[in-house]
Protein backbone atom coordinates (compact mmCIF):
# COMPACT_ATOMS: atom_id res chain seq x y z
CA UNK A 1 0.00 0.00 0.00
CA UNK A 2 2.75 2.60 0.67
CA UNK A 3 5.08 1.56 -2.42
CA UNK A 4 1.25 1.41 -4.75
CA UNK A 5 2.62 -1.92 -5.91
CA UNK A 6 2.67 -5.48 -4.37
CA UNK A 7 5.42 -7.28 -3.40
CA UNK A 8 5.89 -9.66 -5.91
CA UNK A 9 6.03 -6.84 -8.56
CA UNK A 10 8.59 -4.49 -6.58
CA UNK A 11 10.74 -7.67 -6.57
CA UNK A 12 10.15 -7.71 -10.30
CA UNK A 13 11.14 -3.90 -10.52
CA UNK A 14 13.80 -4.71 -8.22
CA UNK A 15 15.40 -7.45 -10.66
CA UNK A 16 15.42 -5.48 -14.01
CA UNK A 17 16.80 -2.49 -12.41
CA UNK A 18 19.16 -4.51 -10.09
CA UNK A 19 22.13 -4.17 -12.62
CA UNK A 20 22.18 -0.09 -12.42
CA UNK A 21 21.70 -0.06 -8.78
CA UNK A 22 24.21 -2.21 -7.46
CA UNK A 23 26.81 -0.87 -5.61
CA UNK A 24 30.78 -2.65 -5.88
CA UNK A 25 30.96 -2.53 -1.87
CA UNK A 26 28.78 -2.77 0.75
CA UNK A 27 31.39 0.03 1.96
CA UNK A 28 29.27 2.88 3.81
CA UNK A 29 26.34 1.08 4.42
CA UNK A 30 25.59 1.39 0.56
CA UNK A 31 22.02 0.75 -0.10
CA UNK A 32 20.76 -2.62 -1.87
CA UNK A 33 18.87 -2.56 -5.26
CA UNK A 34 15.67 -3.58 -3.60
CA UNK A 35 16.09 -0.86 -0.52
CA UNK A 36 16.54 1.81 -3.45
CA UNK A 37 13.56 0.48 -5.03
CA UNK A 38 11.27 0.97 -2.31
CA UNK A 39 12.88 4.28 -1.00
CA UNK A 40 12.00 5.63 -4.51
CA UNK A 41 8.64 4.12 -4.95
CA UNK A 42 7.76 5.42 -1.69
CA UNK A 43 9.09 9.21 -2.68
CA UNK A 44 7.35 9.02 -5.88
CA UNK A 45 3.70 7.52 -4.08
CA UNK A 46 3.92 10.26 -1.61
CA UNK A 47 5.82 13.29 -3.13
CA UNK A 48 6.97 14.57 -0.11
CA UNK A 49 9.74 15.97 2.06
CA UNK A 50 12.98 14.00 1.10
CA UNK A 51 13.77 14.30 4.87
CA UNK A 52 10.54 12.90 5.79
CA UNK A 53 10.78 9.55 3.18
CA UNK A 54 14.75 9.35 4.86
CA UNK A 55 13.26 8.85 8.18
CA UNK A 56 11.55 5.90 7.19
CA UNK A 57 14.56 4.24 7.01
CA UNK A 58 16.81 6.57 8.52
CA UNK A 59 19.01 7.79 6.02
CA UNK A 60 19.82 11.22 5.26
CA UNK A 61 17.75 13.41 2.18
CA UNK A 62 20.86 13.39 0.17
CA UNK A 63 20.77 9.95 -0.08
CA UNK A 64 17.07 9.43 -0.69
CA UNK A 65 18.12 12.77 -3.56
CA UNK A 66 20.70 10.34 -5.15
CA UNK A 67 18.95 7.14 -5.12
CA UNK A 68 15.60 8.52 -6.58
CA UNK A 69 17.69 9.80 -9.00
CA UNK A 70 19.02 6.95 -9.67
CA UNK A 71 15.94 4.48 -9.93
CA UNK A 72 14.15 7.36 -12.05
CA UNK A 73 17.09 7.37 -14.61
CA UNK A 74 17.13 3.50 -14.89
CA UNK A 75 13.62 3.75 -15.06
CA UNK A 76 13.57 5.51 -17.71
CA UNK A 77 16.43 3.88 -19.52
CA UNK A 78 13.61 1.30 -19.90
CA UNK A 79 11.06 3.31 -21.04
CA UNK A 80 10.63 1.58 -24.97
CA UNK A 81 10.22 -1.62 -23.37
CA UNK A 82 7.27 -1.34 -21.25
CA UNK A 83 5.36 1.35 -23.61
CA UNK A 84 4.84 1.41 -27.07
CA UNK A 85 2.31 2.48 -29.95
CA UNK A 86 0.34 -1.07 -31.30
CA UNK A 87 2.10 -1.54 -34.21
CA UNK A 88 1.18 -5.13 -35.36
CA UNK A 89 -2.02 -5.53 -36.99
CA UNK A 90 -3.55 -8.09 -34.85
CA UNK A 91 -2.83 -5.17 -31.78
CA UNK A 92 -4.23 -2.20 -33.74
CA UNK A 93 -7.57 -4.17 -34.09
CA UNK A 94 -8.14 -5.03 -30.97
CA UNK A 95 -7.24 -1.59 -29.59
CA UNK A 96 -9.96 -0.49 -32.38
CA UNK A 97 -12.49 -2.57 -30.99
CA UNK A 98 -11.84 -1.47 -27.62
CA UNK A 99 -12.34 1.99 -27.99
CA UNK A 100 -15.47 1.24 -30.40
CA UNK A 101 -17.08 -0.41 -27.72
CA UNK A 102 -16.87 2.60 -25.66
CA UNK A 103 -19.10 4.91 -27.84
CA UNK A 104 -19.12 3.54 -31.25
CA UNK A 105 -16.37 5.96 -32.17
CA UNK A 106 -14.76 3.72 -35.16
CA UNK A 107 -10.55 3.25 -36.13
CA UNK A 108 -9.67 4.64 -33.07
CA UNK A 109 -5.98 3.77 -31.86
CA UNK A 110 -5.25 6.19 -28.95
CA UNK A 111 -6.52 9.14 -26.91
CA UNK A 112 -3.77 12.40 -26.54
CA UNK A 113 -3.66 15.49 -24.15
CA UNK A 114 -1.45 17.18 -22.40
CA UNK A 115 -0.72 17.82 -18.69
CA UNK A 116 1.64 19.73 -16.28
CA UNK A 117 3.74 18.15 -13.82
CA UNK A 118 4.91 20.58 -11.26
CA UNK A 119 8.41 21.03 -10.99
CA UNK A 120 10.86 23.61 -7.99
CA UNK A 121 11.51 27.07 -9.71
CA UNK A 122 14.93 26.25 -12.61
CA UNK A 123 17.43 27.95 -11.96
CA UNK A 124 18.26 28.21 -15.88
CA UNK A 125 15.46 29.53 -18.68
CA UNK A 126 12.78 30.13 -15.22
CA UNK A 127 10.38 32.00 -17.69
CA UNK A 128 9.85 29.28 -19.93
CA UNK A 129 8.54 26.87 -17.49
CA UNK A 130 5.60 28.65 -16.38
CA UNK A 131 2.53 27.40 -17.79
CA UNK A 132 -1.06 29.25 -18.00
CA UNK A 133 -1.57 28.74 -14.54
CA UNK A 134 1.13 30.28 -13.12
CA UNK A 135 3.52 28.04 -11.48
CA UNK A 136 6.23 25.94 -13.03
CA UNK A 137 5.83 22.73 -14.65
CA UNK A 138 6.69 19.97 -17.57
CA UNK A 139 4.10 19.68 -20.06
CA UNK A 140 4.23 16.05 -20.77
CA UNK A 141 2.00 14.66 -23.86
CA UNK A 142 0.47 11.11 -22.75
CA UNK A 143 -1.39 8.88 -25.40
CA UNK A 144 -3.22 5.71 -23.97
CA UNK A 145 -5.36 3.14 -25.10
CA UNK A 146 -9.00 2.16 -24.10
CA UNK A 147 -7.30 0.16 -21.21
CA UNK A 148 -5.65 3.43 -19.82
CA UNK A 149 -2.55 2.12 -20.49
CA UNK A 150 -0.17 4.72 -22.10
CA UNK A 151 1.31 3.39 -25.28
CA UNK A 152 3.31 6.87 -26.01
CA UNK A 153 4.68 9.88 -24.27
CA UNK A 154 6.83 12.75 -24.82
CA UNK A 155 8.35 14.56 -21.74
CA UNK A 156 10.95 16.97 -22.24
CA UNK A 157 9.31 20.35 -23.42
CA UNK A 158 8.69 23.25 -20.60
CA UNK A 159 5.20 24.23 -19.12
CA UNK A 160 4.86 27.23 -22.06
CA UNK A 161 4.57 25.28 -24.85
CA UNK A 162 1.39 24.41 -26.20
CA UNK A 163 -0.34 20.86 -27.08
CA UNK A 164 -0.50 21.37 -30.21
CA UNK A 165 3.43 22.58 -30.55
CA UNK A 166 4.48 19.47 -28.66
CA UNK A 167 2.81 17.11 -30.73
CA UNK A 168 3.76 18.31 -33.80
CA UNK A 169 7.28 18.03 -32.81
CA UNK A 170 7.04 14.55 -32.14
CA UNK A 171 7.69 11.55 -33.85
CA UNK A 172 4.42 10.43 -33.35
CA UNK A 173 2.86 13.00 -35.94
CA UNK A 174 5.49 12.22 -38.34
CA UNK A 175 4.53 8.25 -37.98
CA UNK A 176 0.83 8.98 -38.64
CA UNK A 177 1.45 11.48 -41.21
CA UNK A 178 3.50 9.15 -43.02
CA UNK A 179 0.51 6.74 -42.81
CA UNK A 180 2.11 4.17 -40.73
CA UNK A 181 -0.59 3.48 -38.20
CA UNK A 182 -4.17 2.68 -39.81
CA UNK A 183 -6.05 4.63 -37.52
CA UNK A 184 -7.00 8.03 -35.69
CA UNK A 185 -6.34 9.54 -32.35
CA UNK A 186 -9.02 11.41 -30.45
CA UNK A 187 -7.47 14.79 -29.04
CA UNK A 188 -9.25 18.05 -26.99
CA UNK A 189 -10.17 21.46 -29.27
CA UNK A 190 -6.37 22.49 -28.38
CA UNK A 191 -5.31 20.29 -31.27
CA UNK A 192 -5.50 20.85 -35.04
CA UNK A 193 -8.06 18.70 -36.89
CA UNK A 194 -6.20 16.37 -39.48
CA UNK A 195 -7.15 13.30 -41.09
CA UNK A 196 -5.56 10.90 -38.90
CA UNK A 197 -6.59 13.22 -35.44
CA UNK A 198 -10.15 14.26 -34.81
CA UNK A 199 -11.20 17.53 -32.46
CA UNK A 200 -14.82 17.86 -31.30
CA UNK A 201 -17.09 20.69 -33.22
CA UNK A 202 -17.02 23.63 -31.21
CA UNK A 203 -20.65 25.07 -31.98
CA UNK A 204 -22.60 22.11 -32.98
CA UNK A 205 -25.32 22.90 -35.37
CA UNK A 206 -26.88 19.55 -35.74
CA UNK A 207 -27.76 16.68 -34.68
CA UNK A 208 -25.65 14.40 -36.54
CA UNK A 209 -22.39 17.00 -35.10
CA UNK A 210 -24.09 16.60 -30.81
CA UNK A 211 -23.60 13.01 -31.35
CA UNK A 212 -20.22 13.01 -33.13
CA UNK A 213 -19.39 15.04 -30.09
CA UNK A 214 -20.87 13.12 -27.51
CA UNK A 215 -19.23 10.10 -28.59
CA UNK A 216 -15.96 11.95 -29.39
CA UNK A 217 -16.08 12.96 -25.27
CA UNK A 218 -17.18 9.56 -23.95
CA UNK A 219 -14.03 8.14 -25.76
CA UNK A 220 -11.87 10.48 -25.37
CA UNK A 221 -12.75 10.26 -21.31
CA UNK A 222 -9.86 7.84 -21.53
CA UNK A 223 -6.83 10.00 -21.66
CA UNK A 224 -8.20 12.22 -18.69
CA UNK A 225 -8.89 9.38 -16.32
CA UNK A 226 -5.70 7.50 -17.58
CA UNK A 227 -4.20 11.08 -16.20
CA UNK A 228 -6.14 11.11 -13.24
CA UNK A 229 -5.00 7.65 -12.02
CA UNK A 230 -1.67 8.13 -13.05
CA UNK A 231 -1.14 11.19 -10.66
CA UNK A 232 -3.51 9.94 -7.71
CA UNK A 233 -1.17 6.91 -8.00
CA UNK A 234 1.91 9.02 -8.29
CA UNK A 235 1.81 12.36 -5.62
CA UNK A 236 5.62 13.13 -6.90
CA UNK A 237 3.72 14.20 -10.50
CA UNK A 238 1.64 17.13 -8.74
CA UNK A 239 3.91 18.06 -5.80
CA UNK A 240 6.70 19.13 -7.34
CA UNK A 241 8.08 21.86 -4.66
CA UNK A 242 8.07 19.19 -1.97
CA UNK A 243 12.16 18.28 -3.04
CA UNK A 244 13.46 18.47 -6.35
CA UNK A 245 15.09 15.23 -6.91
CA UNK A 246 12.25 13.75 -9.51
CA UNK A 247 12.70 16.92 -11.14
CA UNK A 248 16.23 16.77 -11.82
CA UNK A 249 15.77 12.88 -13.02
CA UNK A 250 13.05 14.38 -15.56
CA UNK A 251 15.20 17.22 -16.66
CA UNK A 252 18.00 15.09 -17.35
CA UNK A 253 16.48 12.43 -18.87
CA UNK A 254 14.94 13.89 -21.83
CA UNK A 255 13.93 10.12 -22.67
CA UNK A 256 10.51 9.93 -24.64
CA UNK A 257 10.07 10.64 -28.37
Amino acid sequence: MRFRFRRTEIMRITDILANDLRHDTDRNGALSPSLQVCLALRYFATGSFQSLVGDSIQVHKSTVCRTVRSVALSLCRRINTFVGFPSQPDQQIIARQKFFNIAGFPDVLGCVDGTHIRIKTPTEHENVFVNRKGYHSINAQIVCDADLKITNCVIKWPGSKHDSYILRQSRLLGEFEAGTYPGRLLGDSGYPLRPWLMTPYLNPANYHEERYNSAHIKTRNAVERCIGVLKKRWACLHRGNASHGHNLALAEAKPFL
